[in-house]
């Protein structure tokens, strides 16, 4: 499937916008949730760690 010019244009503004909203939004709350939610780091850790988990157990049981 081929993108015309205009349909790339949009792709790569709405990706810039998108990540420079992420970081201007990230930023504006990093003070509160360091105050708010000292130990929160840790919990995306586990969470993704679970993925992996979940990952590596649904292709070990494809293997079989």
């Amino acid at each position: 499937m081929k993108f015309s010019g205009g349909q790339i244009g949009f792709i790569i503004f709405f990706i810039v916008a998108f990540i420079g909203g992420l970081i201007w939004a990230y930023s504006k709350d990093k003070i509160t949730n360091s105050k708010y939610y000292p130990g929160a780091w840790k919990m995306i850790i586990y969470v993704i760690a679970g993925f992996i988990g979940l990952f590596l157990m649904i292709k070990a049981a494809k293997s079989f």
